[in-house]
């Protein structure tokens, strides 16, 4: 979970988890589950006062247990000792509706892929100063625009399943309002502390 979404919360109890929703508008939507949790585990090394985003990731710890439905499904997630990949992925996060310019609440999603740091940051310096080791940084093909919101999950195909590699964490618009270079916390470079089993330990 993208810290600084949270960082203004006091408590879990000041917080909400919305499962299965498609638009962030409707809550009657089929399928939808709003969720309260008990309680927000920072890493230990997420300083909030600091203006760079190092360890930019939390854990949720949730009052009752997610059932999986139709809806609602488990993700595939990169083991530690499994990690492969080509560069290319798939950017999925919310956008506004039409009559709505200021609202992220339909899904949409784009093609991006990886960039070396030099290409990434040679447009914006202020990414190199937000990244940090276990982040990465991919952006849009020419002509792309996104205009998703912070937190868009990174997904990657590994084998026959797309699997999540990460989430945006920090981007710079451009003058368009599309987010170019993003910088992702990589999911697969904690996999020890999210409890991802390697395989050899998976029974």
């Amino acid at each position: 979970m993208h810290n600084k979404k949270v960082e203004n919360a006091t408590k879990a109890e000041d917080l909400e988890l919305i499962l299965g929703a498609f638009n962030l508008n409707n809550d009657n939507e089929p399928g939808r589950i709003t969720l309260t949790p008990s309680e927000v585990k920072f890493h230990e090394l997420w300083n909030a006062s600091s203006e760079r985003y190092s360890h930019d990731i939390a854990v949720l710890t949730l009052k009752t247990e997610v059932k999986f439905t139709n809806y609602v499904k488990k993700i595939c997630m990169y083991r530690e000792d499994e990690y492969s990949y080509d560069g290319e992925g798939t950017v999925v996060g919310w956008s506004p509706e039409d009559d709505s310019p200021t609202a992220d609440v339909l899904p949409m999603s784009n093609f991006t892929q990886t960039k070396l740091n030099e290409d990434c940051y040679r447009a914006f310096s202020l990414l190199a100063w937000r990244a940090w080791a276990e982040s990465f940084c991919a952006g849009l093909a020419p002509g792309g625009c996104f205009d998703g919101t912070n937190s868009a999950g990174f997904f990657s195909k590994l084998g026959q399943a797309y699997h999540f590699r990460g989430f945006s964490s920090f981007s710079v618009r451009s003058s368009r309002g599309c987010h170019k270079n993003t910088i992702y916390t990589d999911v697969a470079s904690y996999s020890n502390y999210l409890g991802v089993p390697k395989r050899s330990e998976v029974p």
